[in-house]
């Protein structure tokens, strides 16, 4: 965004909020109270954010699909406490999701609570023969990191917050009179508390939707807070964007957002599950199978099935679900919309026995998965239910002490004996 261009918005959003009444030039009925703390109303922060939409639209082209919009539904039906849509009882409320044929990966939330994501984003998580299908757990949860950390920007208010801080700095420069000779002191003096605040803001407000965004994940037991980590990796292979527009809108960079991730999931599990930069899985001190990876498998790749995971071990270890006898398999069409039945996902029980967390789909049929009997099964086959074994075994290692503890008493011993 350039420096004329933050003007002529903060401008739009001083004229627009004079129109709708946030400065008591005028009183207009609308009706929905101030948001807590915030010059700005809920109704008057949508009005701007109608502007902002309407404009967007009209360069780029939207559309619903339903695809998205069951994974938004699935978000804010297991966050009630944080995220609603229009219902009558709030004054703030997200807008159905929308998918945005801009070319680039990209998602982001205007003012008002209307969220959007590009078809490019959508399209680079989808792998396999499963594409498009809710039930493919990995490119669903993918997809779900991204709208959950923008619906962190609107649970925390930043458009808000944004909006505050235009409308006070463009009052304040355009309403007091400044002397002719002083014009331009003044204006560079705008210009830069702009620029600084403007980048604090969005270093915050970008690593509180961060965290935000993965606590609405684990609440939902089909996505997985470690599914962003091939993304992040991804986008490090890039190299880090440049430009005025990235300076003045800044992400932590995206080998920071990674590592977050990764010391989530470590703190998460109690140190029992470690994963590295490249997405290799290490539980108690042991790479899984032997490789540190989940193999691929007609839905996704090593990574998306390793990260995906690690992210449901972690959360199942926090919420405590993490035990031998809340293991469970099932055909895919029992639980998951899209599913197939020649196809099972894992996954930890709730207490009512139903799915707390997936842990994964496999190429295998329930019945072989759950028979033992490998003579009948094919390659790819028994590959899958080597690994849903694999899993299994893991949950042995958390009922004693922590890795923490463990990793403490051997220090000590060594100490002891040096």
């Amino acid at each position: 965004m350039t420096t004329n261009t933050m003007k002529k918005n903060g401008k739009k959003l001083l004229a627009v909020m004079m129109m709708a009444g946030v400065l008591g030039m005028t009183s207009l009925p609308l009706g929905a109270p101030k948001a807590e703390a915030y010059l700005v109303s809920s109704q008057q922060e949508r009005v701007f954010g109608g502007w902002m939409t309407e404009k967007y639209e009209k360069k780029h082209g939207t559309y619903a699909s339903d695809y998205v919009t069951d994974i938004m539904d699935n978000i804010v039906a297991h966050n009630r406490d944080k995220l609603n849509y229009e219902d009558g009882s709030h004054a703030r409320y997200l807008f159905p999701v929308k998918v945005s044929r801009e070319n680039q990966e990209n998602a982001f939330t205007f003012a008002g609570g209307q969220i959007y994501i590009t078809e490019k984003m959508i399209n680079r998580f989808q792998e396999g023969d499963a594409s498009y299908n809710p039930a493919n757990l990995y490119a669903a949860s993918s997809t779900a990191n991204v709208l959950g950390h923008e619906a962190g920007h609107w649970a925390n208010c930043d458009m808000l917050k944004t909006m505050d801080q235009f409308l006070t700095q463009n009052f304040i420069y355009q309403f007091i009179p400044i002397p002719s000779n002083a014009v331009f002191l003044a204006n560079l003096g705008a210009n830069a508390m702009t620029i600084l605040s403007t980048r604090q803001l969005s270093f915050d407000s970008e690593a509180g939707a961060d965290a935000s965004g993965m606590e609405f994940i684990k609440n939902v037991p089909e996505y997985s807070v470690g599914s962003p980590i091939p993304m992040y990796r991804r986008w490090m292979s890039w190299g880090e964007a440049t430009g005025f527009d990235n300076y003045m809108k800044p992400h932590s960079t995206d080998e920071l957002r990674l590592d977050r991730v990764r010391e989530a999931i470590r703190k998460d599990s109690d140190g029992h599950v470690l994963v590295s930069r490249d997405g290799e899985l290490n539980y108690d001190t042991r790479d899984f199978l032997g490789t540190g990876y989940v193999p691929k498998n007609s839905y996704a790749s090593a990574a998306a099935r390793t990260t995906y995971l690690a992210g449901q071990i972690a959360t199942s270890i926090e919420r405590g679900r993490w035990a031998p006898e809340n293991l469970a398999l099932a055909k895919e069409s029992t639980y998951l919309k899209g599913g197939r039945a020649n196809k099972t996902v894992m996954y930890v029980k709730d207490s009512s026995g139903r799915p707390f967390k997936y842990l994964g789909n496999f190429d295998i049929p329930y019945e072989k998965a759950t028979s033992g009997n490998t003579s009948k099964m094919t390659q790819s086959e028994k590959q899958e239910y080597e690994t849903i074994q694999a899993i299994r075994k893991l949950t042995l290692g958390v009922h004693g002490p922590s890795l923490k503890a463990k990793l403490r008493k051997l220090e000590k011993q060594n100490k002891t004996n040096g």
